[in-house]
């Protein structure tokens, strides 16, 4: 996946010839197919209950779709076929990031770990992947030529499918049939149900101090048994824990589900939602230009060789690095909110830093 992220630019034009016009087209349907397919792949690992083989095939297939680029094709149909491949590509490369990321998370709390600031540690180690496979398929593409990455995405992914088979979190396999039932409505409801009254079970339970009743049986206490520590409450001593774990079914919101809109449509309908969505779309917009056309600006107008830009990369890597490692302590000083807000400064400081470079 990384061996191929940086150098997609100089691939499209050194390999087959396009112009940037052609390759920002390319990029446009990799991002398209990305955003319509990435939550295919952890819904299909959900219902197979096979993550570990999914993302193996799927690794695998998106090396294989590579390999098409060496299928000949005359230049009149090249970027349509192009395009094919790399709908391909991008169907299979979506797997990657939700489907690793759940083998993270099942590791970690496998072990009793699970914490975001472990995650945290454990993501760093990507990045330093990244760098690492920069560096070496720049050296490739600068010494033997563009055409290694034929060489490079296929190996490292065979040896990342090999890793995950033999190491991964095992799979807990459901039958195959599973993928084509679909529960109906009126079970998922039940089952929802059943699910919130144990919880609520649960919560009186530990709320009023009671015992497992597995092991402790509970006999009820006529009011002259009763000690001062038991006397009923009125609503007004109700304590806020046992207040808010008290169960009402006449307006339970299962109750009242069939005369509630859609949740999409109140998710859509909430202001604050549809604010962060635009915060989304605009850091998604400056990330992707800078993804797909920092490395072609680099090489085609401030003429760094590809060794040279994986320099540039690595320089950020290392930051990045720092900043994941020292998470829970920026957490804990900055918040989350001053953090976000000083990465998009950040961001819109070094877009403006680049055009400062001069060209050649």
């Amino acid at each position: 996946f990384y061996s191929f992220y940086l150098f997609r630019p100089i691939f499209i034009k050194q390999y087959l010839g396009m112009n940037a016009r052609e390759y920002g087209d390319l990029a446009s349907v990799s991002a398209l197919v990305s955003f319509l397919f990435m939550t295919l792949w952890g819904t299909l690992a959900d219902a197979l209950g096979r993550h570990r083989l999914v993302l193996a095939m799927a690794v695998i297939c998106m090396a294989g779709s590579f390999l098409l680029f060496l299928v000949p094709f005359s230049p009149a149909i090249l970027f349509y076929w192009a395009a094919v491949v790399v709908a391909l590509y991008s169907f299979f490369a979506a797997s990657v990031l939700p489907l690793t990321d759940y083998q993270a998370l099942t590791m970690l709390a496998e072990s009793g770990l699970m914490n975001r600031d472990l995650y945290g540690r454990q993501r760093l180690w990507a990045t330093v992947a990244y760098g690492g496979i920069t560096y070496l398929v720049s050296y490739l593409i600068d010494t033997l030529g563009v055409e290694t990455l034929f060489v490079a995405v296929p190996s490292t992914v065979l040896l990342f499918a090999a890793y995950l088979l033999f190491f991964g979190c095992p799979d807990q396999p459901k039958p195959w049939r599973a993928l084509f039932q679909r529960r109906s409505k009126k079970g998922d409801d039940e089952a929802m149900n059943g699910e919130i009254k144990e919880a609520i079970k649960g919560g009186e339970e530990q709320a009023l101090g009671l015992e497992d009743s597995s092991t402790t049986e509970l006999k009820p206490h006529s009011p002259s048994q009763t000690s001062p520590m038991e006397k009923p409450q009125s609503p007004s001593q109700t304590s806020p824990m046992q207040k808010q774990v008290q169960y009402h079914p006449a307006s339970s919101p299962m109750a009242s589900s069939q005369k509630q809109r859609s949740p999409i449509i109140r998710l859509l309908s909430n202001p604050n939602y549809l604010f962060f969505l635009l915060v989304v779309f605009l850091v998604g917009s400056g990330r992707a230009v800078m993804t797909h056309f920092l490395a072609k600006y680099l090489n085609d107008k401030v003429k760094l060789s590809n060794t040279q830009i994986a320099h540039t990369a690595s320089m950020g890597l290392i930051l990045e690095v720092v900043i994941l490692f020292c998470g829970p302590w920026l957490l804990h000083h900055l918040g989350i909110y001053w953090m976000l807000i000083g990465a998009q400064v950040a961001m819109t400081v070094r877009a403006w830093a680049y055009t400062m470079i001069p060209p050649e």
